[in-house]
């Protein structure tokens, strides 16, 4: 007799525990966001600034704060983020108390290309577009830049940016045909 009211208590306690975790997992994803939290990742963040951030935070024309945790796809704003021109990597996760925390890494730019149009060119060798935030203090490169030699432009900023010296000294490039 003592065997079966303890697996009958067993079988209580697992189903009350089943039904409390399913309370509240149901319970928290109905819950609204209540605030968002930009934090930038680096040394400096001046390219772009939190409300650009919070405008790329915007899904289908609304506001994040107004949605609850299980519409919200972290994926899509993670994507959406990191494919901002001036951001490198971006983090979008959810604190157990409804906030969402955005990690954002901004693009590291060596170079200033002065062309028509200009551009920047970052520490990964990419092209860059200018930042109408803030002109950043970097090596100016004047000449023929094109998709054919950034990459032998590159090298040799990663190497200037590498060497104390050169970094000081060193604070314009003018390719030609050689």
């Amino acid at each position: 007799m003592r065997k079966y009211i303890d697996i009958i208590k067993g079988f209580l306690l697992l189903t009350l525990v089943i039904f409390l975790f399913a309370f509240s997992s149901q319970r928290n994803a109905q819950l609204p966001i209540q605030n968002t939290h930009i934090e930038f990742v680096g040394e400096d963040h001046l390219l772009i600034t939190k409300d650009m951030v919070n405008k790329l935070l915007i899904q289908n024309q609304q506001a994040v704060e107004c949605m609850t945790k299980d519409i919200l796809d972290l994926n899509v704003l993670e994507t959406k983020i990191s494919s901002h021109p001036m951001i490198e990597k971006a983090e979008v996760y959810l604190t157990v108390n409804g906030e969402i925390r955005v990690k954002v890494a901004q693009r590291t730019p060596l170079a200033r290309v002065i062309s028509e149009p200009s551009f920047y060119i970052d520490n990964q060798g990419e092209m860059m577009p200018l930042s109408a935030e803030y002109s950043a203090r970097v090596v100016l490169v004047h000449g023929n830049v094109d998709a054919k030699n950034i990459d032998r432009i590159h090298r040799l900023l990663k190497h200037v940016d590498q060497d104390e010296f050169l970094k000081l000294y060193v604070t314009e490039i003018i390719v030609d045909e050689q």
